[in-house]
């Protein structure tokens, strides 16, 4: 299988202040995900972020939004983001 850049995304999920605290090993999955993010954007893979309820979870956790110089994300309020329309 080989990935193509142009149609490949990656996607990050709430990965945000007041969730993260609640993740098993969630320090761990945040460092993977950095390094993760770091290896795709050498790659200029392109991402879609989403926050779930932003006023009620807070932001994505701020070690991530650095990594974006134009930061965007999809707010979602529905459990899936499948569906989710782009704002």
């Amino acid at each position: 299988m080989r990935i193509l850049q142009k149609e490949t995304a990656a996607v990050i999920i709430d990965i945000q202040e007041k969730l993260l605290p609640h993740i098993h090993e969630g320090e761990n999955i945040l460092q993977n995900c950095l390094k993760l993010i770091g290896g795709l954007q050498m790659l200029s893979i392109s991402f879609i972020i989403t926050q779930q309820y932003t006023r009620g979870l807070g932001s994505t956790i701020p070690s991530i939004i650095q990594k974006f110089p134009a930061f965007r994300y999809i707010e979602k309020i529905s459990f899936s983001c499948y569906e989710e329309p782009a704002s």
